[in-house]
């Protein structure tokens, strides 16, 4: 049983004072809430005895194979083990729904952004994790099993906060200086010297150091757990509660501990409960007030152990007590409205303590696998199965019991006969048996019919369409093989769709549930940021960014595959659209991809596409951001190529340029030889002339055929 650490407003109602409200004195509210709260118990009890326990028993009975109890000896005692097998079956598929690197529930906090519910979700998971007696998925696994078998599972949320306080002098101090240590919710002003010129000195200050803060979070066992009888729901306005087993031993330390930082007892009605103890769990007002002669300190401020001084005890500290944790609504203050409350009750009988529960939700999460209308308790997921495995269990057990006696047969001895009785009774095979023939006879009967074996398969087949956990989902039928592949895949989406529906309600109800609470716990009583990282990032949360509302909201279906038929419509429709606009370019624009990508995230089980996909808003403005860049990017391509362009033609002009200057090199040279020649002509012979006009020809076809050669290259060169 979690100590809580919550105070009440006002006048502690747990103080033996007068009310300023009401005019009431305490004690007699105190006793008022009593025979309320107590009135209320025995009814949660009577009600959750009577509706639940006898078949939550025999649940776990077939889930264990226990025997039926009317077993007979020589018979055979075969248990089949379907309940245990389906809700194996299913439960890694619960288990990787929810239990993965993506959480399946969305924390948003009024007037934040949403990376500050997300990093608040991170801390919760870390937090439950670095627990070393359980895990997040332990705590997840026990619930969800419970919740199949038990039609409807619990688990409570609370916080532990242990403070050491220790004095503290500040020597000097001005008015603001005061004010600000007076402010401070970790600081209690005791002593202090006015020094009379706007100073103090001399400051003792009561520090409250937090030890450990830490999340609390434990399974309770169905067994435990009180309802009343006209709740529909866990947070509704009906009595609600849950036992722990403690010693003695416990409630004394809870209240010398409280005592230590609170000057005050916890649980102040240790007195009436020892009284209730030591006269055989009996109570008489009178008797009691005589007992105690006024032992009680009115004021509120009683010793732990002041139960035992002076009396003679015959109580063992080591003695076990059932206390009862209870939520439920009382006019606390006489005003005519109800008021939020959490108390404490021994024994079913004796009130220890109430206070006003500030918590903002009765801290205790439920979820069932089917949910029964208008009810708080649910319907177990293996009362679909318990029928049918009892009636498999007999015809089995009748088929092998026909097998052992088609096989022993059935002996019948007559009287005064020399017959060795044990040795027929043993039956062992091969064995020589000394006896008088005509004295034994043995009967065999007919074998059973082969047909019994399609209504086992039968039973099988209508367990299959009750639980959707078929052979084909579980990988056993080796038949399916032979199967189309089409044909596998509606099998299996058929049979996942209830395990899905499951998987939704869990997350509607109880999951999501669980995890608003845990929030809550963290905005009342984290004291200090905390750190964590997302996507790599490192995120500072702040205690003041978390005093908003805070909303969950469910984010499922990717893993349970819910709407994954609508998807891949959409995922067809779109292919479609894509390859017409192909043909017909403009026909499917920017908008139309938007709502088809939204819409297949939403079938896929999201129900916060914005996660995945940008809003509309959003995406036109990063596609026109990207327009102007791919823009920008053209024109810029188009600026390199022009350059480009421009610096080719110079290098052309600049190669025609030389070939020109080569080329008129090429005419003066042989210009100047002419002339050489010519006055050379006339000094020489004849045959010289006919030689040189020879070498005239060659020559000038010589230049024609490089000037023409150039002129081939710069027209090469222009044209690349």
């Amino acid at each position: 049983m979690a100590r809580s650490n919550s105070r009440s407003q006002g006048v502690s109602p747990n103080e033996y004072s007068t009310d300023s409200k009401s005019g009431m004195p305490i004690k007699s509210l105190f006793s008022s809430i009593e025979d309320t709260v107590v009135d209320e118990i025995k009814k949660a009890d009577d009600y959750v005895k009577q509706l639940q326990s006898d078949n939550r028993t025999k649940n776990w009975d077939r889930y264990y194979g226990k025997p039926f109890g009317n077993e007979k000896k020589g018979r055979s005692k075969f248990m089949s083990r379907d309940v245990i097998e389906t809700v194996e079956w299913i439960m890694p598929s619960l288990m990787s729904t929810f239990v993965s690197s993506d959480p399946k529930v969305e924390i948003t906090i009024e007037g934040q952004p949403p990376i500050v519910g997300k990093a608040l979700m991170e801390k919760i998971q870390t937090d439950l994790n670095d627990d070393d007696e359980r895990s997040l998925y332990i705590l997840l696994y026990q619930w969800f099993k419970d919740a199949l078998v038990s039609d409807t599972a619990f688990i409570s949320e609370g916080w532990n906060t242990l403070t050491k306080t220790s004095q503290v002098r500040f020597p000097q101090a001005n008015y603001q200086q005061l004010q600000l240590i007076i402010e401070q919710p970790d600081m209690e002003l005791q002593e202090y010297t006015d020094n009379g010129d706007g100073t103090y000195s001399d400051i003792d200050v009561d520090v409250e150091d937090v030890v450990e803060s830490s999340l609390i979070v434990e399974n309770l066992p169905h067994w435990d757990v009180l309802v009343s009888k006209d709740a529909k729901f866990m947070n509704d306005e009906y009595g609600k509660g849950y036992r722990s087993k403690v010693t003695l031993d416990y409630l004394l330390r809870v209240n010398r501990d409280y005592k230590e930082e609170e000057g005050k007892n916890f649980f102040t009605g240790l007195n009436k409960l020892k009284y209730y103890l030591q006269n055989d769990r009996s109570i008489d007002n009178s008797e009691y007030s005589s007992y105690m002669d006024g032992a009680e300190d009115t004021s509120g401020v009683q010793s732990a152990y002041s139960i035992f001084d002076g009396m003679d005890d015959k109580l063992d500290p080591k003695q076990t007590l059932s206390i009862v944790q209870w939520y439920t609504r009382v006019d606390i203050n006489n005003d005519g409205l109800l008021e939020d409350i959490k108390c404490w009750v021994a024994e079913d009988e004796i009130l220890l303590r109430w206070e006003e529960n500030d918590d903002d939700a009765i801290m205790i999460s439920a979820l069932s696998p089917i949910i029964d209308c208008y009810k708080l308790f649910g319907i177990a997921y293996v009362d679909l199965i318990t029928d049918l495995q009892n009636l498999k269990t007999m015809i089995i057990r009748r088929v092998l019991d026909n097998f052992d006696f088609s096989t022993l047969g059935r002996t019948f001895v007559k009287p005064g006969g020399k017959v060795p009785i044990r040795e027929l009774l043993e039956n062992i095979p091969g064995d020589t048996i000394l006896m008088d023939p005509g004295k034994v006879e043995t009967q065999y009967p007919q074998p059973f019919d082969s047909r019994i074996l399609s209504l086992i398969e039968y039973i099988d087949g209508m367990k299959e369409n009750r639980t959707g956990s078929t052979r084909y989902n579980q990988g056993t039928d080796a038949d399916s093989l032979n199967k189309t592949a089409t044909g596998m895949d509606m099998i299996q989406q058929a049979g996942q769709k209830r395990i899905d529906m499951i998987c939704r309600l869990f997350a509607e109800t109880g999951i999501r549930d669980f995890y608003k609470k845990c929030a809550l716990l963290y905005r009342k009583n984290m004291r200090e940021p905390f750190t964590v990282t997302i996507l790599g990032e490192q995120i500072e949360v702040k205690p003041e960014q978390l005093q908003g509302k805070i909303s969950c909201k469910v984010n499922l279906g990717v893993e349970a595959q819910i709407g994954m038929a609508e998807a891949k419509k959409i995922q067809a429709i779109f292919q479609f659209l894509a390859t017409l606009n192909q043909i017909f370019p403009g026909i499917i624009g920017p908008e139309e991809i938007h709502n088809l990508a939204a819409k297949f995230v939403a079938n896929m089980g999201n129900k916060n596409p914005d996660s995945y996909v940008a809003t509309m808003e959003e995406f036109i403005q990063s596609l026109k951001v990207n327009q102007e860049q791919a823009q920008k990017a053209q024109q810029f391509q188009q600026m390199i190529e022009t350059e480009k362009i421009k610096t080719e033609r110079m290098k052309v002009q600049i190669a025609a340029q030389k070939a020109g200057v080569d080329l008129k090199d090429v005419l003066l040279g042989n210009q100047t030889r002419i002339r050489t020649k010519q006055m050379d002509i006339a000094r020489q012979t004849k045959a010289d002339k006919l030689r040189f006009i020879a070498d005239m020809t060659k020559a000038r076809i010589s230049a024609q055929t490089a000037m023409q050669t150039a002129r081939m290259g710069m027209m090469d060169r222009a044209a690349a």
